[in-house]
């Protein structure tokens, strides 16, 4: 699939059904692009009661955001089937299920699952560097590189953004608040450093030259977090910003300046 092909698939959202009809719904679009995030609201909710929000069979927490508001973010990448879906909520939490087994980097992978039930984050997103974007989210892409005695191949859709500078050493800003859950080196990614801001929201930085933050460290909005570099599966000097919602990978680029 092309990347022109893949930003025409649109998801499209029935009337929304719930057995508690108390409760008042808001969704942000009836439609949404591949790679987008749709926000819902609920509004009355019970105070000290949890809630589960269903887009067909596939359930997404609700955190509360206000005394008696909700709010649930379900994220749409590439492996979801353009078709219409129903969107329902129940009583109660449902534990997310995300099958690991098959993942190349199960210690990032068990990372993205984290679910933190405070909003960490404040304000819009930014951008962690400036400079070019040298690939969009959703393109098809193989990756070849030597590294030491292995010789490592990555090939499928890019899961993020790549942003080129131009110039190594340049540093790296943290997108938005949050703790530090990896600062650590992968054969992959390189030297990786991934934020949970609460909420389900996670981004990564991948293929830093350094990295100057630690597991388990509070990070601030445009915190210097690291430098540009190369180091993993990279062909030169560039970031690889992803974002995550229940570690789903959508398009970082929704995100930017926008207040979820």
């Amino acid at each position: 699939m092309s990347l022109k092909e893949f930003l025409r698939n649109i998801l499209l959202f029935s009337i929304i059904s719930s057995s508690l009809f108390s409760l008042e719904i808001e969704v942000s679009s009836r439609s949404i692009k591949l790679g987008e995030v749709l926000t819902v609201i609920v509004k009355d909710a019970e105070e000290n009661k949890d809630y589960t929000i269903w887009l067909d069979d596939s359930p997404y927490p609700l955190y509360r955001i206000g005394t008696k508001t909700l709010r649930a973010l379900i994220g749409f990448d590439f492996n979801f089937k353009k078709r219409n879906c129903s969107i329902n909520i129940s009583e109660g939490r449902v534990a997310l299920e995300r099958d690991i087994e098959k993942a190349k980097n199960k210690v990032l992978a068990r990372a993205l699952l984290t679910e933190t039930e405070k909003q960490l984050w404040k304000g819009g997103f930014i951008l962690p560097v400036s400079g070019r974007i040298s690939g969009k989210y959703g393109e098809r892409r193989i990756y070849k590189k030597s590294v030491g005695n292995s010789f490592l191949t990555w090939r499928g859709i890019h899961s993020g953004l790549d942003i080129t500078t131009g110039k190594r050493g340049s540093p790296i800003v943290a997108s938005n608040s949050g703790n530090c859950l990896l600062a650590r080196n992968f054969p992959g990614e390189g030297n990786t450093v991934v934020i949970d801001h609460g909420h389900g929201v996670i981004t990564t930085y991948f293929h830093l030259e350094k990295i100057f933050v630690k597991e388990g460290n509070f990070i601030k909005k445009e915190d210097v977090i690291g430098t540009i570099g190369s180091s993993g599966l990279a062909s030169g000097p560039h970031l690889h910003f992803g974002f995550y919602i229940h570690s789903i990978p959508v398009d970082p680029l929704f995100f930017i300046n926008k207040r979820l």
